[in-house]
């Protein structure tokens, strides 16, 4: 294995475990947070729930987006690097979004950071042949 490839993946990884992290932070501390801030809001029922759907939706993406970096990183196949540099822009465009209607704030840093890695990493991997 390359020196290349071993920071490519090191970055993929470490990115992955970034985003990982702010998913769980977004799951565990915030969603009860969101769910009690809602219910004690005069916002309708409908939006109530639609806000609590997709604040939960969002901390899933992240966890399913983070696996499936894992996978590309660790498998040796021709799209690998093109899945894990989608991924890493897709996060990217998250954090230009949050912080456009949110501004910069822990979770922006962790969205980013996450981004940022995984995009930097799938940028190094080579393109596997065969």
């Amino acid at each position: 294995m390359s020196g290349r490839h071993k920071a490519a993946l090191f970055l993929t990884v470490f990115g992955c475990v970034v985003l990982l992290a702010g998913a769980a932070l977004h799951l565990i501390a915030g969603y009860p947070r969101v769910v009690s801030g809602a219910t004690a809001s005069n916002l309708p029922p409908g939006l109530q729930s639609a806000f609590r759907t997709v604040f939960l939706l969002l901390g899933w993406d992240w966890i399913v987006t983070g696996i499936i970096v894992l996978i590309a990183s660790v498998s040796a196949t021709k799209l690998g690097k093109a899945i894990v540099l989608v991924c890493g822009l897709s996060l990217l465009g998250h954090t230009a979004i949050m912080a456009r209607f949110l501004g910069w704030f822990a979770g922006t840093d962790i969205i980013f950071a996450a981004g940022l890695l995984i995009f930097c990493g799938g940028a190094l991997f080579q393109r596997a042949s065969g």
